[in-house]
């Protein structure tokens, strides 16, 4: 098939007239990090969502987007920069957490202090603890990292011992009800209010504080906040973790609490909860 030189030229340079992203958004630096100029990320309390029609109505919004099934929004800023934003939102009693938007690049390593540490996502060799690595002998994250670092629409349920939601490494990607949802267990009704983290199968609460650590550890690997200078990266440094406490403080649970877990999340959480509907369970042994 023979191909005008023409219009192969008109494609080239219409190629060539893309702007870059840098050139479509301005680009700022928090803690010498990236992030899009003049907006943030925010997640609102649930009894606060009334707070974004005031927000929408400033002079000063451009937008405010829903960008995940969590009620995560995007606020864009016609004056203010990104860190002003940070400074703003994070001082509010009805938000729960507020983060600039970070830009990334497909050669991106991440910053977190212990990521040379973590041999298993990237192997060149290192010595950790005395032993020396062998290189590539690990599960490809970075490159894997140039297709995706994850996702907020994709929620993971850790059956372990809980999570401790409120770690500083991994607050940001822990799942919290958009709204309040029942779960039926042995003809007994739990109520858990928007807001919460999970399931407690031990308690039968809505409270899956982690008092053994293992599930924390878990949850970590999985998905602990990426490229934010703390601690380590999960290997989805954005994540959505929801709590399945069934492990008690000694690391001991039962089959029927491990199920009443599961239960929790394909029966009650997952029904009244969109942003669980389509869940993947991680689930640690009862054994272990």
């Amino acid at each position: 098939m023979k191909i005008s030189i023409k219009l192969l030229v008109a494609a080239l340079l219409s190629l060539c007239s893309i702007p870059a992203f840098g050139q479509t958004r301005r680009i700022e630096k928090i803690q010498d990090k990236e992030v899009v100029g003049s907006e943030i990320i925010v997640r609102f309390r649930p009894n606060a969502m009334g707070a974004l029609s005031a927000i929408r109505q400033d002079a000063d919004t451009v937008s405010v987007d829903t960008i995940d099934r969590n009620g995560d929004v995007l606020i864009r800023s016609r004056q203010r920069t990104a860190s002003e934003l940070l400074q703003t939102y994070s001082a509010r009693t009805d938000v729960e957490f507020a983060e600039p938007n970070l830009v990334f690049h497909k050669t991106d390593i991440p910053n977190d202090p212990s990521f040379p540490q973590q041999w298993y996502l990237q192997n060149t060799g290192q010595q950790i603890l005395g032993s020396i690595g062998v290189v590539q002998a690990d599960i490809g994250a970075v490159s894997a990292w140039n297709t995706t670092v994850g996702s907020k629409n994709i929620v993971i349920g850790v059956i372990d011992s809980g999570i401790k939601y409120d770690h500083a490494d991994l607050a940001a990607n822990v799942w919290s009800a958009p709204v309040a949802f029942d779960v039926t267990i042995g003809g007994q009704v739990i109520h858990c209010n928007a807001g919460t983290h999970g399931f407690n199968a031990i308690t039968r609460t809505c409270d899956p504080m982690d008092d053994e650590s293992h599930g924390t550890a878990m949850a970590g690997v999985i998905g602990a906040t990426g490229m934010n200078d703390l601690g380590i990266t999960g290997i989805n440094r954005i994540s959505n973790l929801i709590g399945l406490k069934f492990l008690d403080s000694t690391g001991a649970g039962s089959t029927t609490l491990q199920f009443h877990s599961l239960y929790s999340l394909v029966h009650g959480i997952s029904q009244r909860n969109p942003a669980s509907a389509a869940a993947t369970v991680v689930s640690e042994p009862a054994s272990t």
